[in-house]
């Protein structure tokens, strides 16, 4: 508790003497830390999801399956926020 109480005098302080632009840096590094999160939350996902297409992709008896498969795997690729 003496951490927190600690901090908060700090960024009392830290706002006393530089005001805005130090809230306006705390928001940015908190909407930077939520943003890594989701980015993260959603791509765990859509590997697995490759994954399992890559996996079908290899085990399919026909071409159909196979075409499937295959657009399931390459779908992650195509996402708005992989560019490579």
């Amino acid at each position: 508790m003496e951490d927190a109480q600690e901090l908060i005098a700090q960024i009392q302080e830290l706002l006393a003497v530089y005001g805005l632009r130090v809230l306006a840096a705390l928001a940015i590094l908190f909407f930077g830390r939520i943003a890594a999160g989701l980015a993260h939350e959603v791509r765990n996902p859509l590997g697995g999801i490759r994954g399992a297409g890559e996996l079908l992709f290899h085990r399919a008896q026909d071409d159909k399956t196979r075409e499937t498969a295959d657009l399931i795997a390459a779908s992650e690729y195509r996402t708005p926020w992989n560019s490579s």
